[in-house]
């Protein structure tokens, strides 16, 4: 989590969604300091005011990155079976959970956030109230994302149903599309990309 006192904001950090890329350019460019724990939730009441944001990244590519982060040479599907099982575990539902098993939308809703802006349309960061021209550049290296037409290419269709299982409310309440794969296996290796804003 992020914040600014100057600036009256507040950036919640959800794991692999390019948060360390914002968070370094929150901090050089906007006042950004932390505050609580990186990828922390829970808004001391006495920022409620404070404009509250996020950054969320489609489902598929977030959970790929996550697997290579975390679990890279274990099975895929048993890894996606375990976040399933974390996340409808009761602690989840009574939004107790872990920040490593929360979807996007528990953390959305959980946080109260008032804005979100997506990983793959930066061009969003200019809404931010305290952003002013001309704009910082904002780097972002990122090894994991592919571009959802070339999802077929990457994932068998029971690695994409696993996915949908976990992430279903992330696609729905964030606006991202389901593909249809009769694919072959994700496993090759992730490619560097820069993004520039």
């Amino acid at each position: 989590m992020i914040i600014s006192h100057k600036l009256k904001y507040i950036y919640i950090a959800m794991p692999k969604t390019g948060s360390r890329s914002m968070r370094r350019w929150l901090a050089k460019h906007y006042d950004g300091k932390d505050l609580l724990l990186c990828h922390d939730w829970k808004i001391p009441p006495e920022y409620y005011s404070y404009f509250i944001f996020t950054l969320v990244r489609n489902p598929y590519n977030r959970c790929l990155s996550r697997f290579r982060f975390e679990a890279k040479g274990k099975n895929f599907i048993e890894y996606m079976k375990n976040l399933i099982h974390l996340r409808d575990h009761p602690e989840i539902v009574n939004f107790e959970t872990p920040e490593q098993c929360m979807t996007q939308k528990q953390y959305i809703l959980k946080s109260k956030i008032k804005k979100v802006l997506y990983l793959e349309h930066l061009a969003g960061i200019k809404e931010l109230p305290f952003v002013k021209e001309p704009l910082p550049a904002f780097l972002h290296l990122n090894k994991t994302t592919i571009h959802p037409g070339r999802f077929l290419n990457k994932l068998s269709q029971e690695e994409e149903q696993a996915i949908w299982e976990y992430c279903a409310e992330d696609f729905d309440f964030l606006g991202y599309a389901r593909m249809t794969f009769p694919g072959r296996s994700y496993l090759d290796k992730p490619r560097e990309k820069k993004t520039h804003i």
